[in-house]
């Protein structure tokens, strides 16, 4: 989704909070008691073996041992910092929460930023430390969010508008391969296969919508025997992005006239 400069100033609002990844994180271990706990004792029991060794005689199986604990609550808080990120993902940017904004590799004068729709969260991997992501093609840089009483509501209306258009057309930004072999060999997110499947499992198209819950359901099933979790919010956002945008308004179609 790239936006001309005229559109820059409704983009995002420069008087609200701009949030990075680390505070992302921050809130959503805040707001996990089981993450939270997890993670302070890690970081105590890490805070221990650094006093103990600062204690010993730091010799060469003293060192080992060390480095050996270290590493391993090092793991560990990264496993809590990755699902606190899927917490991220699935809780705050896909349903909308907060939305997030970045420049579009390369940079080049015509890039500005962009605001990243809400569904691309579904496949784009994070890099917090460098404030990237990137997946499927696309990559963003000095990529931060904001909260969506925070957005502009032009911003929402247009992200809205050009994701209905879109209905689920994933973007075709990534390079030809030089032969059909590399071009079979591109990189698909389980999340995207599973609504690639579901669309041929049921053959929708613009005139057979099946009932979301319908699509909810296989989608679970199918997630299940794959290994794949996905929380009850992210099934209802995979569901709705496959259904065509006319079965997204809601309400009763218009009958046609008599003739």
């Amino acid at each position: 989704m790239h936006l001309n400069n005229d559109a820059l100033p409704m983009l995002f609002n420069p008087k609200a909070e701009r949030l990075t990844f680390n505070r992302l994180r921050d809130i959503a271990i805040t707001s996990k008691p089981q993450l939270k706990g997890q993670l302070d004792e890690c970081l105590r029991s890490k805070a221990l073996e650094q006093d103990v060794y600062l204690q010993c005689q730091k010799t060469e199986s003293d060192q080992r041992a060390f480095d050996g604990a270290i590493k391993l609550w090092d793991e560990r808080i990264e496993h809590i910092d990755q699902a606190a990120y899927r917490a991220v993902r699935e809780e705050l940017l896909i349903t909308e929460g907060i939305y997030g904004f970045g420049t579009p590799l390369p940079v080049t004068p015509q890039n500005s930023i962009e605001v990243i729709p809400p569904n691309y969260w579904l496949f784009l991997e994070t890099k917090p430390e460098k404030a990237e992501a990137f997946g499927h093609g696309l990559h963003y840089v000095g990529v931060f969010f904001q909260r969506q009483q925070d957005v502009p509501p032009e911003t929402i209306a247009l992200v809205k508008e050009r994701q209905a258009n879109q209905s689920f057309s994933m973007p075709n930004v990534v390079p030809p391969a030089a032969n059909p072999a590399q071009a079979d060999a591109s990189y698909i997110s389980p999340y995207v296969q599973l609504q690639l499947d579901a669309i041929k499992h049921f053959g929708i198209d613009a005139t057979n919508p099946p009932l979301k819950k319908t699509i909810i359901d296989w989608l679970e099933t199918q997630a299940t025997e794959k290994g794949i979790e996905l929380s009850g919010r992210m099934l209802e956002s995979l569901a709705t992005s496959i259904r065509p945008p006319e079965a997204q308004k809601g309400g009763n179609k218009k009958q046609p006239e008599p003739v």
